[in-house]
């Protein structure tokens, strides 16, 4: 057994870069002794290391592939990225059909956003896509941030965090056994970040074992530096390597191409599961390979449904969406204002660091919603200030506060919090959360639908079966009625029909929760017709939308009752007290019978994490795992079974709107083998096949 390497953790926090400025305005890193963009060579000396003389832009031109993934180890200004895309877009500029640059970077002190505009604005000649870099630039808040540009025909995947530790997070799995199994693979990399004497860990031998990992015969790189012990190392890995000879005007480089994996023998007793500890965790939830396929179907046209449709549909796939009611956007998606905001905690965990992870994107995924609407029926961000609901919440939110940025969270007191708010307040502290605010999940399901690739059914599906194809196309899935009546069918299913996503046989085993849950509508008051932002705490408020204010919701367990009931509506005035005692003061005078409102059901998880990825087979795990029952860390190099071409996308809860198009990418990345959007310990938190593995472990199954 090879010996566990010690990676630093990808959970905790990172700082941002302290840079400094010399006397001819060069920005320079406090930490590393080095210029991030020294203009005696400038960008001239970037395309002599990354594009020139190399076989990159060749391919590019002669290439039928759609695609290009490089990866980068460190990304600074972004100038590689910059130049690139540029060079990208013109390769590309007399092609008939979009084509895609993937860009993989990563780095662990994010320069702060107004060092970065200056940086940049130093290169005017970038100037175009350096607007949108700056305009989609994430805070400096650990994990993996995916920016779009050029009408996306060009995806940075921006990783904040160590190196070695972020591109192992992307491998398909981190036991030894299965270092290489259908991990995506990266057509070039650009091997920069600082002087290895002033930045060692960016060129490590650890980290070139992963990009090597990552790397697939035919795999070129370009690295920022000649020194002879670079080259040895990646010699070790299976690249093969030349020395470009540095001048007074450009640095020396290396370059050359990935032969072949190093070969790494293990014997046949190495395979067999056994009692005995593991160093490794069995790779329960390994990611099957499949082709990339040309047709899938979703089932279910909510919001989680929606997005899985979209995210398929602009990787070229068509989709057939089938939706039981005639229009999308009904039941849990069916409220007129869904809110995007924060579940917060001071630790950091998997359901905290996956929840800010999928904020983020969420807010930029809806932009057209929250920004473009000046009617404010489609949505408004607004903001969402997150109110204390007990005392020790002073010290949470100020350790909260200073854990991130301002762009994502501020502390507001006193005055300030009342300004931002709109009205005057019991509570004299807040937090801020000034990109998330509301959407109208009903319009954004039609929103996202609205692609060439995707038609809508309307059915009500009740069995899927795998099938043998009569030609030489494989096996597909035939969705079924309860006629038996063929609805569609396709290589890949995506299951995406809240708590209904248990209703199959190959399904059933998911511990899907359904939890009643009634929003109520009440004319605004003095005080409350104020309000400019959504107050969250024990309860919701949101600003006044077609002349009421929005209350909510209830959360009642085990009842099935779809009508509105007056008793509830009692309850979200009551707790909105709770939220902050100055606002039910004028509510007494409300008539409840007249109270409008929404009843929906939630599908919830034991765990609360949704549920996104490969459906496991049940019988395989119980057989597999067995072992565990007895060891939980027994040695099985195993990879998890699942059904061919079935994923989920189930289990948001209440935060359907913000975890739905995270999870969707999630799965269409499995489904096209590329870079995911979130860390592998994150991916085996929301995996399907968890809950099976959690079970053998306690003797349940």
């Amino acid at each position: 057994m090879p010996k566990q390497k010690v990676l630093k953790s990808k959970k905790t926090l990172i700082s941002e870069a302290k840079v400094t400025w010399d006397e001819d305005s060069r920005p320079r890193s406090f930490v590393f002794d080095d210029y991030y963009l020294d203009d005696t060579v400038g960008t001239k000396n970037r395309q002599h290391a990354f594009l020139e003389k190399d076989t990159l832009t060749e391919r590019w031109n002669c290439n039928k592939n759609l695609t290009c993934t490089i990866g980068e180890t460190g990304f600074g200004a972004g100038l590689n990225f910059l130049i690139t895309a540029e060079a990208w877009l013109k390769s590309c500029s007399n092609k008939k059909k979009q084509e895609v640059l993937n860009f993989v970077s990563v780095e662990n002190s994010p320069l702060p956003k107004k060092d970065l505009i200056r940086i940049l604005s130093l290169v005017p000649e970038l100037s175009e896509l350096s607007k949108e870099l700056i305009d989609g630039y994430p805070p400096a808040i650990s994990g993996i941030h995916k920016i779009y540009l050029s009408n996306k025909s060009i995806i940075l995947t921006l990783m904040y965090g160590d190196a070695c530790d972020m591109f192992s997070s992307v491998k398909n799995s981190d036991h030894p056994f299965f270092e290489r199994s259908n991990n995506p693979v990266f057509d070039a990399w650009f091997l920069d970040g600082f002087s290895p004497k002033n930045n060692p860990s960016m060129w490590s031998s650890n980290l070139f074992e992963v990009i090597a990992d990552l790397s697939y015969p035919g795999t070129i790189f370009s690295a920022s530096t000649s020194e002879h012990n670079i080259c040895k190392k990646l010699a070790r890995v299976g690249f093969s390597t030349k020395v470009r000879n540095g001048n007074a005007k450009r640095d020396g480089s290396i370059y050359g191409v990935f032969v072949k994996p190093v070969s790494r023998n293990r014997i046949a007793e190495d395979w067999e599961s056994t009692l005995f500890n593991s160093l490794y965790s069995a790779p329960w939830y390994l990611t099957p390979e499949i082709k990339k396929p040309t047709e899938a179907i979703v089932i279910g046209g909510g919001i989680a449904g929606c997005c899985s449709a979209r995210a398929l549909a602009e990787r070229g796939i068509s989709v057939t969406l089938i939706e039981r009611h005639q229009e999308i956007g009904q039941e849990a998606s069916g409220n007129s204002q869904g809110i995007l905001y924060p579940k917060l905690s001071t630790s950091i965990s998997d359901i905290s660091r996956f929840g800010i992870s999928a904020l983020i994107s969420a807010s930029k995924f809806y932009s057209d919603l929250l920004d473009n609407d000046k009617l404010k029926v489609l949505g408004d961000r607004c903001g969402v200030v997150v109110l204390p609901k007990n005392l020790k919440d002073r010290l949470n939110f100020e350790h909260i506060a200073s854990l991130y940025s301002d762009d994502f969270v501020q502390l507001l007191k006193n005055k300030q919090l009342d300004n931002q708010v709109g009205l005057s307040l019991t509570h004299r502290f807040g937090l801020f959360f000034p990109q998330l605010g509301w959407i109208s999940p009903p319009e954004a399901c039609h929103s996202l639908v609205k692609h060439s690739l995707i038609s809508i059914s309307n059915a009500e599906v009740k069995e899927i079966n795998l099938e043998d194809a009569t030609d030489a196309s494989g096996r597909s899935w035939k969705v079924m009625d309860d006629m038996k009546k063929v609805i569609a069918t396709a290589p890949i299913i995506v299951i995406a029909s809240a708590y209904n996503s248990g209703i199959f046989h190959q399904t059933n085993h998911l511990p899907l929760n359904r939890v009643r849950g009634q929003t109520t509508a009440v004319p605004p008051t003095e005080k409350t017709s104020h309000l400019k932002t959504i107050l969250c705490g024990k309860s919701y408020i949101l600003p006044i939308f077609k002349g009421t204010q929005t209350l909510g919701a209830t959360y009642n367990p085990n009842e099935v009752g779809m009508t509105n009931r007056i008793k509830d509506h009692k309850e979200n005035i009551s707790r909105l007290s709770a939220v902050d005692l100055s606002l039910t003061r004028d509510f007494k005078k409300i008539d409840m019978e007249e109270l409008g409102g929404r009843t929906s059901f939630r599908c919830t998880t034991p765990d609360f994490l949704p549920i996104a990825g490969p459906a496991p087979k049940l019988k395989d795990y119980i057989e597999d795992y067995k072992f565990m029952r007895q060891n939980a860390r027994a040695h099985i190099p195993v990879p998890g079974s699942s059904w061919e071409g079935l994923y989920l996308n189930t289990g948001h809860g209440s935060r359907g709107l913000s975890y739905a198009p995270m999870c969707a990418e999630l799965v269409a990345s499995q489904i096209c083998n590329e870079v995911p959007p979130l860390e592998l310990d994150l991916r085996q938190a929301l995996h399907p096949g968890r809950f099976i593995i959690r079970d053998i472990k306690r003797n349940k199954l």
